[in-house]
C-alpha cells in the first residue's frame, strides 16, 4: 500500500557527464565512483538516505532540511579537490509516495527540475528550504528570481547558496527556463531585504565608472603585455573579501565583485575574465602576476568589505599582473543607510 511522507529531497548529477565518458571512459568511471563515495559518506553523517544510483545522478531523502543543505555543501566542497567531478544539486521539500520499491510525487519531481537549473558547483534550493534555514546564519542563499515549472500553477522562487566556495549561477548560465519578475523580498537568511543589498551594491558599483576611466586612460594605446596572448586591455574581477566581525556577508562581497564583472563585460573592446574562472582563486595565495597569467589578463580587480555597528567599508584595488604593482586604490567609509553617498565620493 502506498504511504506518503513529508521530505527533504536531494537531486545531484555530474553536468557533462556524457561528454566526459566519451572523452576518456576510465577517467569518466573513476570520478564517477568518487562521486558516489563521498555522496555515500556525507549522506550517512548527516542522517540521509540514498534511494537511487541512476547513472551519474542520486536520489537522496533527509527528515531535516538544514541537514540536507550541510550535506549538499559538504559534498560540493569536497568534489572541488582532485579528482574533481562538476555536480549539480537541487534541493526541495515536498510530498514524496513509496510503493514498494517505487518512489514518486510532485516533491521528486520538483527537485529534479530545480537541479537541472544549475552549474557545476552549484546548490540550488526552493522557498520551503529557505523557511527551515531561517534562523542557521552559516548558510547564505541568495535568489535567482521565480521560475515556472512544468505542472505547478505558480511560479517558485530559487535560491543559490552562496557559501565560501560554491558556485552562484549567472543569469545568463541558468538553464533555459521561462523566468518571471525576480521577488524583492528576502536576499537570504541574514535578514535584509533584495531591495536593501540591492541599493548597497548599487551604490558601490558607482566605482565601476571611476576604475574603468583609469584602466582606459592607463591601458589605452599601450602594446600588449609581455606575456605572449595577454591584450592590454583586459580584466579579471576577484570576488571581494570579507572582513566583517561575523564573517557573514561573503555574499555580499561576491555581490559587489559580480555587478562590476557584468557591467565591464559590457564594455566592448574589452576582455573580461568570466566570474567562474575569476572566483575560483577566492582565498588563492597565488601571486597577481601567477593569477594574471592563468586567466589571460592584465589587470585584476580586487578588494574587501567590512559591515560592522551600522557602517560598511569597501576597499578596492587595480593591480597590474605584468609586475604586480597597484595602478590605483580607493577606499569607501559610510553608513549603511546612507550608501548613495558613496556615489558623490567617487
Amino acid at each position: 500500500m502506498p504511504t506518503r511522507r513529508l521530505a527533504a529531497i536531494m537531486f545531484a548529477d555530474i553536468a557533462g557527464y556524457t561528454a566526459m565518458m566519451q572523452s576518456d571512459e576510465s577517467d569518466g568511471l573513476r570520478r564517477l565512483k568518487h562521486f558516489r563515495s563521498v555522496m555515500e559518506e556525507s549522506v550517512g553523517r548527516h542522517q540521509g538516505k540514498i534511494l537511487q544510483h541512476y547513472g551519474d545522478g542520486s536520489l537522496v531523502l533527509f527528515d531535516s532540511a538544514v541537514e540536507a543543505v550541510a550535506s549538499a555543501k559538504e559534498i560540493q566542497l569536497t568534489l572541488l579537490k582532485e579528482p574533481r567531478v562538476p555536480l549539480r544539486i537541487g534541493i526541495h521539500i515536498g510530498d514524496i509516495i513509496t510503493e514498494g520499491d517505487y518512489i514518486y510525487g510532485d516533491g521528486v519531481n520538483l527537485a529534479s527540475r530545480v537541479e537541472s537549473l544549475g552549474t557545476p558547483g552549484s546548490i540550488l534550493i526552493t522557498e520551503r528550504v529557505i523557511h527551515d534555514l531561517r534562523n542557521h546564519p552559516q548558510f547564505h542563499p541568495v535568489s535567482l528570481g521565480k521560475f515556472e515549472f512544468k505542472n505547478v500553477t505558480e511560479p517558485m522562487e530559487v535560491y543559490a547558496l552562496a557559501d565560501k566556495g560554491i558556485t552562484v549561477p549567472r543569469q545568463n548560465e541558468l538553464a533555459e527556463r521561462p523566468k518571471v519578475k525576480p521577488s524583492s523580498t528576502r536576499f537570504g537568511v541574514g535578514g535584509r531585504s533584495l531591495a536593501f543589498w540591492g541599493k548597497v551594491a548599487f551604490g558601490f558599483v558607482f566605482l565601476l565608472a571611476l576604475v574603468a576611466s583609469f584602466f582606459w586612460w592607463q591601458r589605452a594605446g599601450r602594446p600588449l603585455s609581455a606575456e605572449a596572448g595577454i591584450p592590454g586591455r583586459s580584466i579579471a574581477v576577484l570576488p571581494f573579501r570579507d572582513l566583517s566581525p561575523d564573517s557573514g556577508q561573503q555574499y555580499f562581497g561576491d555581490g559587489i565583485a559580480e555587478d562590476i564583472l557584468n557591467a565591464l563585460a559590457q564594455v566592448k573592446a574589452l576582455k573580461v575574465a568570466g566570474r567562474t574562472s575569476s572566483f575560483s582563486f577566492r582565498g588563492s595565495e597565488a601571486s597577481m602576476q601567477e593569477i594574471g597569467k592563468k586567466l589571460g589578463v592584465s589587470t585584476i580587480l580586487e578588494g574587501s568589505v567590512r559591515k560592522a555597528d551600522g557602517r560598511v567599508r569597501v576597499t578596492a584595488q587595480l593591480v597590474g599582473t605584468e609586475d604586480g604593482y597597484q595602478l590605483w586604490s580607493q577606499r569607501y567609509d559610510r553608513d549603511i543607510d546612507d550608501i548613495f553617498a558613496i556615489q558623490d565620493e567617487i
